[in-house]
């Protein structure tokens, strides 16, 4: 997941979408 961390606008435009794929994330 480095590229989450680097890419923190992208989970921001789609965060429901990283719970489905991440459930464990914060």
């Amino acid at each position: 997941v480095l590229w989450s961390l680097e890419s923190g606008q992208w989970i921001s435009e789609e965060p429901f979408e990283l719970s489905n794929h991440f459930p464990a994330a914060p």
